[in-house]
């Protein structure tokens, strides 16, 4: 016990023997012998650096079935972990796809909290075309929407750092509404891609999803 005692001691810049002394007799000894103890001063947290637009899934619902002729109804909600960004596209591709079993039909768009003076409902019919390797795709743009700048905090987080995280992360969040048509009976793969039109490069968000068509 007294060579740990001696090594703390050390750590701390008191002598040893002041350490080892009971209470009773260090309480005695003269006022000006004074205790010193240095701690080291804790780094503050730098501010995390915001890369660019970065789409982040929170939530997501729809049935994964459909019957022919009628309408599949995805949703999700996405928000931005990054810089601002104009515009948005929305693309789907796949087996589903390229067998005709869905037909993408329309995109709407709109601000989890609405936004103030701006439009925040936005909506596009998706359009039928190849991509370059020659894949059947379609794809749904929406020009005039605004992504609003994202918030990346720096871990770990204060209770209060914490409640103004998921605030933010709602504040600058978009619902999308994903129509499709079932086309023909069969089961199948189907990929949506969720694209900033500025920096698409970091920020496009996918995800792959099954359905069947009775």
């Amino acid at each position: 016990m007294e060579d740990f005692l001696a090594q703390f001691a050390k750590l701390i810049n008191l002598e040893t023997s002041k350490l080892l002394t009971g209470y009773g007799y260090l309480d005695e000894q003269k006022a000006n012998s004074e205790i010193r103890i240095h701690f080291a001063q804790k780094d503050k947290k730098k501010p995390a650096e915001l890369g660019l637009t970065k789409f982040s899934m929170m939530a997501q619902s729809g049935l994964d079935y459909v019957k022919r002729g009628e309408q599949l109804v995805r949703e999700w909600i996405v928000t931005n972990e990054g810089d601002s960004s104009n515009g948005l596209d929305i693309i789907i591709a796949g087996e589903c796809i390229d067998n005709n079993l869905l037909i993408p039909d329309l995109a709407k768009v709109k601000f989890l909290r609405p936004q103030a003076d701006m439009q925040n409902e936005f909506s596009a019919s998706f359009i039928e075309t190849t991509s370059t390797t020659g894949e059947k795709i379609f794809y749904a743009r929406i020009e005039g929407i605004t992504i609003p700048k994202g918030y990346q905090p720096t871990f770990p987080l204060t209770p209060k750092e914490s409640k103004q995280y998921y605030q933010n992360r709602y504040a600058c969040a978009v619902k999308i509404n994903i129509i499709l048509i079932g086309s023909k009976e069969g089961a199948g793969e189907y990929t949506i891609f969720f694209c900033p039109l500025a920096n698409r490069q970091e920020g496009s968000f996918s995800r792959t999803l099954k359905t069947s068509i009775t």
